[in-house]
């Protein structure tokens, strides 16, 4: 008896295929980055609104300086010169900014996640949450402890606006996909939905 193969048709998930759906679908790879350092620089341009606007205790530029300080130590919050400013926008944009912009792709490049306005945004806030749990209360600590024996952000980034930084993250980085994903993937732009690549 003759053996007939059948093909499989099941949509392959992006968190078991990573690579391999990364290959296929480089453009939106690369929206996902594009939003995330947009984002990252939301980020921080809400938290030195928020220094300039309520918190008048210190300088403007504080969110920038105690982000340098993850490499710089408490120079950088004491005597910041243009490699602070530098190191704090790049530490920023390149490590958390980075990052969670790739894990939003390792979910929007699958199959089954439908593509709508509501859908992004809403992923998006999601990673905001988990930026913040993750990176403030697991990973930025036990780093700052190790390097500098004492964790800069926390100390001085009040938790409240810290909250609602990571949640403008994370708006941002689903609002910014929606707005390049279309040109740079060169898909139809829909009011309520957005076509795959």
């Amino acid at each position: 008896m003759e053996t007939v193969e059948v093909e499989d048709r099941r949509p392959e998930m992006a968190w078991t295929h990573l690579l391999g759906r990364a290959r296929e679908q480089p453009r939106r790879v690369l929206a996902c980055a594009v939003a995330g350092q947009l984002a990252g620089l939301t980020f921080l341009g809400f938290l030195i609104f928020v220094q300039t606007a309520f918190m008048h205790d210190r300088p403007f530029d504080w969110p920038v300086r105690v982000v340098a300080a993850f490499l710089l130590g408490e120079r950088a919050l004491l005597d910041p010169n243009g490699l602070t400013y530098v190191l704090g926008i790049l530490v920023n944009q390149l490590l958390p900014a980075f990052g969670w912009s790739m894990f939003y792709a390792w979910i929007v490049m699958s199959p089954r996640f439908p593509l709508r306005v509501s859908t992004c945004m809403t992923l998006g806030f999601g990673v905001g949450l988990a930026a913040m749990w993750f990176d403030v209360y697991f990973i930025v600590p036990p780093g700052m402890v190790v390097l500098h024996d004492q964790d800069f952000w926390w100390l001085h980034i009040p938790r409240i606006w810290d909250w609602a930084a990571h949640i403008v993250f994370g708006l941002a980085l689903g609002w910014f996909f929606l707005i390049f994903s279309p040109r740079i993937e060169r898909t139809p732009r829909y009011e309520g939905t957005y076509g795959r690549s």
